[in-house]
Formats: structure tokens, C-alpha cells, sequence
């Protein structure tokens, strides 16, 4: 199985031990990979199931043969210290901005609430980990789309 690390610590974890004993000759691997990366893992044979996500304002162009199953969605907000609560996304318009480094889909999101709001972002940061993000947040080094609440408890 391929999947970013929520999605793994979310949806697999939880059920390993449960379908290790009802097929105990499963043999579960994990790959984490975010979703260009485990999708083509998948067209390729080399996994047999890829948990994937998009965004409402990026949505994923899936090939027609694949079949798609939702399992669960979150909101997002927008990531900021603490001590620096403004009012919307173009309130940080001269901030540097956090995206992921191996997928653009919330750098496609982020860029389009940008442009609606009437800047565009400066990147500064492209991190893959959430608390990596949280991390630089929280120190003041850039702002982030981000969901409000832990992805493993949901919204």
C-alpha cells in the first residue's frame, strides 16, 4: 500500500492487526509516497492500493480506470502563529508561504485563493511533514493551508 502519512496513520494502522489475523496470509507493506508518487507506483503494478487526496480548488483529474473511493475529508484554514491572528488569506500577502515539496496541489489551492484575493504567494518554504510545517509556523518562518483539526481525529 502506498499513501501520504496521514492517510496511513489514519486508515491503515488502525485495521494492520485486524486484517493480518483475518487473512493471515497477507503480507502489508507501507510506502509512504505522496499522491503523483503512489499513483504511479499503482499503474505500475508495484502496489495494490494507493490512498490519495485533492483539494476542493485543485481537484485530481483521476484516470477513468481507477476506482476512486472517498474515505474521509477535512477542512482546511490557514495556518499562522499564535501571536498573529489577522482576518483572511490576503492579510498575509507579505508573508512567505509553506507548500508541499513533492506534490502541487495545495501550492495549486494556495495559488489560486491568492490570486482571488489579489496577490500572488511568495514560497519560501516545501516541506512534506505537517508538524515540520506546524514547526516552522509556529517559529515565524511562513504561513500554510492547513486543516483546523488533528487528520487522525477528523473535523
Amino acid at each position: 500500500m502506498a499513501g501520504f502519512a496521514t492517510a496511513l496513520r489514519r486508515s491503515l494502522l488502525p485495521v494492520v492487526d485486524d486484517l493480518a489475523r483475518i487473512h493471515p496470509g497477507l503480507d502489508i507493506r507501507v510506502h509512504e509516497h505522496e499522491p503523483p508518487e503512489a499513483l504511479d507506483l499503482f499503474a505500475r503494478d508495484a502496489v495494490d492500493l494507493a490512498l490519495v487526496y485533492d483539494y476542493d480548488l485543485a481537484p485530481a483529474a483521476w484516470p477513468a480506470s481507477l476506482g476512486v473511493v472517498p474515505l474521509w475529508s477535512t477542512p482546511w484554514g490557514l495556518g499562522v502563529p499564535n501571536n498573529d491572528r489577522r482576518n483572511g488569506v490576503s492579510d498575509y500577502a507579505d508573508h512567505g508561504w509553506i507548500v508541499n515539496s513533492r506534490n502541487n496541489a495545495d501550492e495549486d489551492a494556495l495559488r489560486t485563493l491568492a490570486s482571488l484575493a489579489g496577490f500572488t504567494p511568495l514560497i519560501t518554504h516545501r516541506v512534506d511533514s505537517l508538524d515540520l510545517v506546524e514547526e516552522l509556523i509556529a517559529t515565524g518562518r511562513g504561513v500554510a493551508l492547513l486543516p483546523p483539526t488533528d487528520p487522525l481525529r477528523g473535523p
